[in-house]
């Protein structure tokens, strides 16, 4: 953090960085929900070219996908394969034809809502 509060992408970098390491993501997005603003705005993330994230680079919270749920809903999302997402989020699903696990999740302090995290993992994870 800064002397005013805020963080800066020095630090959230090396936070995204050392979470993939601890959980073994091979993805890490975080988003930000700016205040009084109704759409998520990804700020950082590891493990994924800017091209095939650029779809989820700001992401109105009524989208029906993960971190929108997570963050709209304050709970975690989490789908341990790709036939779980094809079922509860079948747009998204199109576009990733991969298997994988992926978690989603506010980003909250006290009654504060920040914005989301998302963690996706190998579908052998």
């Amino acid at each position: 953090m800064s002397g005013n509060g805020e963080v800066g992408p020095g630090i959230l970098d090396a936070a995204v960085s050392r979470g993939a390491q601890e959980t073994g993501a091979s993805v890490v997005l975080v988003y930000v929900l700016p205040p009084d603003r109704d759409v998520l705005r990804l700020v950082v993330m590891s493990g994924v070219s800017p091209r095939i994230a650029a779809p989820w680079v700001r992401v109105p919270l009524t989208a029906p996908i993960p971190v929108a749920d997570a963050v709209r809903e304050r709970h975690l999302v989490w789908l341990g394969n790709r036939e779980e997402m094809a079922r509860q989020y079948p747009r998204p699903a199109l576009v990733l034809p991969y298997d994988f696990a992926l978690a989603a999740a506010p980003i909250t302090s006290g009654s504060t809502l920040w914005g989301g995290l998302v963690l996706l993992w190998p579908g052998s994870h």
